[in-house]
Parts: structure tokens; C-alpha cells; sequence
């Protein structure tokens, strides 16, 4: 996670473009992505329905990781507590849990947020695995304070 992290604040962004549809391929198999759905307990009636009904059935490996288990969902409680701002700490979280080995190993691993909607597979059929993509808006969170850049504003 350390060079991930590195990565993200000392190299320069590769592109910033929209994607054509008429530039997306095949979608990508199932069982290539893993998915995190970060959530808060605040949105477990409201949000997570929705996921359910549209593209859970696109990924084949989906976790929701949330400030509370609920068995229901059922979500996974990162033990990071829900924030006004400064939501890097579930998404570091995330990634170490990744990381450890104790999610499928995939070539994607998809961090979203409990909002988001899209056309997941599709989307990365435009990406090659094999290269570090970061999608969504870089921001600085507490850059001037010794923070550290983090995605967000729509990454899906």
C-alpha cells in the first residue's frame, strides 16, 4: 500500500479523459474483479438497495465494508468510523485488507462508494490490468499539513 500511495503523490496523472463508449470492449469477466462498496450504517436502508437491484449482479466478488456489521446486508465492519470529510481512512483500510490476501485475488480491485453507479465491466474493458489505473478526481486531502492525495468525485 506504501507504493501504491507513493505512486499516487509523486507521479504525474497519465490521462484525464471521459471514455467513448465506442471505445469499450468486451466487458470484463467476473471473476477478474474484486468489489468494495464502502457504506455507513446511515445508508444501509437507502443506498444499499439500490446497488442491489442494479449492478450487484455484475460482480461476482463484492464486499460492503461499512462503520457497523449489519448480518443482513450483510457488511463487514472496517472499524473506521463514518466522517464528514476525509474519507481516505475506510479506503486505506480497504486496501490493506486487499492486500493481506484475505479477498479474492483478482486483477481489479474496485473501491466505490455507496452511491456510485456504473457500467463497471464495460468501463474496464477500455484499461489494461496489467498497468495502475486510478479513476476518479485526484484530491488533496490536508495537503498542506503533511495529507496525501486520494480519489474521489465519482471514480466509478
Amino acid at each position: 500500500m506504501d507504493s501504491l500511495a507513493s505512486k499516487v503523490r509523486d507521479e504525474p496523472l497519465k490521462s484525464d479523459f471521459t471514455i467513448d463508449l465506442k471505445h469499450e470492449g468486451e466487458p470484463v469477466k467476473q471473476e477478474h474483479l474484486f468489489v468494495a462498496v464502502k457504506t455507513c450504517k446511515k445508508f444501509h436502508g437507502e443506498r444499499v438497495p439500490v446497488i442491489k437491484k442494479t449492478w450487484e449482479k455484475d460482480a461476482l466478488f463484492l464486499e460492503y465494508y461499512s462503520d457497523h456489521a449489519d448480518p443482513s446486508i450483510p457488511t463487514i465492519d472496517i472499524g473506521v468510523p463514518n466522517t464528514e470529510r476525509g474519507h481516505c481512512g475506510k479506503t486505506f483500510a480497504i486496501l490493506q485488507q486487499f492486500l493481506s490476501g484475505s479477498a479474492p485475488k483478482t486483477q481489479w480491485l474496485v473501491v466505490v462508494d455507496d452511491d456510485t453507479l456504473i457500467r463497471l465491466r464495460a468501463l474496464l474493458s477500455c484499461y489494461d490490468p496489467s498497468e495502475p489505473v486510478c479513476l476518479g478526481e485526484r484530491y488533496g486531502y490536508g495537503l498542506s499539513q503533511g495529507g496525501y492525495s486520494y480519489i474521489t468525485g465519482g471514480g466509478g
